[in-house]
């Protein structure tokens, strides 16, 4: 009987729980509207066969941009061209950095490198220092013989 009523309290304390993330997760982000998730594997089940095929067919019933979930990974999908352009021109900076991941934090000091770090001050100094520093005319002609063994090996 106490393994009954023990696994009743779990119970009771996992519909509790449930309960309480779905009232108080409400997300302060206006997100694009999605297919209905599962939840462990999110919108994978969704996605059978060429995924080309089932972005367009999910656009189609849920508009040109919408939410999936890859598993516990949010991902907005843009699937038009006139949706991509307004994304890419009105909202150019909301998504121009990249994802901050624990393995791209733990591979880039602490999103310290011009790969990873966030748009801002810091990556627009990275990004002069490299320009001076990698592209000045004296760097392009040290590697000049290296481009053109490249162009010859590419012709071949």
């Amino acid at each position: 009987m106490s393994i009954f009523l023990w696994f009743l309290w779990l119970l009771l304390l996992l519909l509790v729980t449930i309960i309480f993330t779905k009232k108080f997760q409400t997300s302060k982000l206006k997100l694009p509207p999605g297919p209905q998730k599962l939840p462990i594997i999110g919108n994978l089940h969704n996605l059978e066969g060429l995924l080309h095929k089932c972005l367009q067919k999910l656009s189609k019933s849920h508009g040109p941009v919408m939410k999936l979930h890859f598993g516990f990974v949010p991902v907005v999908i843009v699937s038009s061209n006139q949706a991509a352009e307004e994304v890419l021109k009105t909202h150019d900076l909301d998504c121009c950095s990249r994802p901050e991941t624990v393995a791209t934090k733990k591979i880039s000091y602490n999103f310290k490198d011009i790969g990873f770090a966030p748009y801002g001050e810091e990556w627009r100094a990275l990004r002069k220092l490299a320009v001076i520093e990698l592209f000045s005319l004296k760097k392009l002609n040290s590697f000049r013989y290296i481009r053109e063994e490249e162009n010859d090996l590419l012709v071949k």
